[in-house]
């Protein structure tokens, strides 16, 4: 698969080939659901919190006696049926949304989802970010020449091979795009967002995490055993 590499006047400047094994998987979507879901769910904090019978003050006399008065016995006027009582079965700190992803099938979602990008023509590399002028005003120029439309709530994902400040800077305040460096690339953003622009050390750096290593390591004994004989 070959996919082109643009200058940053939106002219392409070269070609470049994408590994099969990272950028040429068929999607499942199940599958892609169940990684996205879970990482959604590990990034969520349990915030609401309610209090227990044990935990709400006051309450500590009995409201009236036990028998005699023609009314239902009561031992605290904390309890859950009373106004102003504890919560029963309500949403605790204490709870644990995590859930657990391994590490193959994390993966394999994101050569999914780098796939279907590349699949749909939505994988834009260009040759460098070193822009004339670090400025928002240079950053839109740029995507304008790619034909993205940052006009759309979600536009486009920016992925930087090295710490490129002044891009993040200036990048941030097009409400449409979000930065990200190569290794932080996330599955949700990857689907959130239309296309993804990034440069051709990024793809080789993808290459080199998501690859074949088991295949490359095939390949190695093979050729170390041909030298051998």
């Amino acid at each position: 698969m070959k996919v082109s590499v643009f200058n940053q006047e939106g002219q392409v400047a070269r070609e470049m080939d994408l590994d099969p094994y990272v950028f040429g998987v068929s999607a499942d979507v199940t599958l892609l659901h169940s990684v996205v879901t879970s990482i959604m769910s590990n990034r969520r904090r349990s915030t609401a919190h309610t209090k227990t019978r044990a935990e709400v003050s006051g309450g500590g006399k009995k409201p009236w006696k036990q028998k005699g008065t023609g009314r239902a016995r009561h031992g605290s006027t904390r309890s859950p049926i009373w106004k102003g009582g504890g919560v029963t079965f309500g949403p605790r700190t204490e709870r644990n949304y995590e859930r657990k992803i391994n590490a193959k099938v994390m993966k394999k979602a994101m050569r999914m989802s780098l796939s279907v990008k590349a699949e749909e023509g939505k994988l834009l590399l260009l040759d460098s970010w070193n822009l004339p002028k670090a400025k928002t005003k240079a950053v839109i120029q740029v995507l304008g020449a790619l034909h993205i439309p940052l006009e759309k709530k979600h536009a486009a994902l920016l992925v930087t091979h090295e710490k490129a400040h002044d891009l993040i800077q200036h990048a941030r305040n097009i409400s449409s795009v979000r930065t990200a460096g190569k290794e932080n690339v996330s599955i949700v953003d990857l689907l959130k967002y239309p296309y993804v622009v990034t440069t051709p050390e990024t793809v080789d750096y993808l290459t080199s995490v998501y690859g074949d290593k088991r295949g490359k390591k095939r390949v190695r004994q093979s050729a170390d055993k041909v030298s051998k004989t």
